[in-house]
């Protein structure tokens, strides 16, 4: 059990880092793209659930004068 878990893991962090390194995420080298490299890494598989497409329909707030 511990084996098929390990290995579970493994692919997810894989997926992770195969998703953060299509996004170029592995370009930049400063403290904060490091820091958003490693939560895109963790989140592995999710990558791929469109999350930016959700986050296009947002409308942005318009500044009062």
């Amino acid at each position: 059990m511990k084996a098929v878990l390990s290995t579970l893991v493994v692919l997810w962090l894989l997926v992770g880092a195969v998703a953060a390194f299509q996004r170029g995420d592995f370009e930049d080298g400063n403290c904060s793209s490091i820091a958003d490299t490693a939560v895109v890494v963790v989140l592995g598989p999710l990558n791929y659930a469109a999350p930016e497409t959700l986050l296009e329909t947002c409308s942005q707030p318009t500044r009062q004068p």
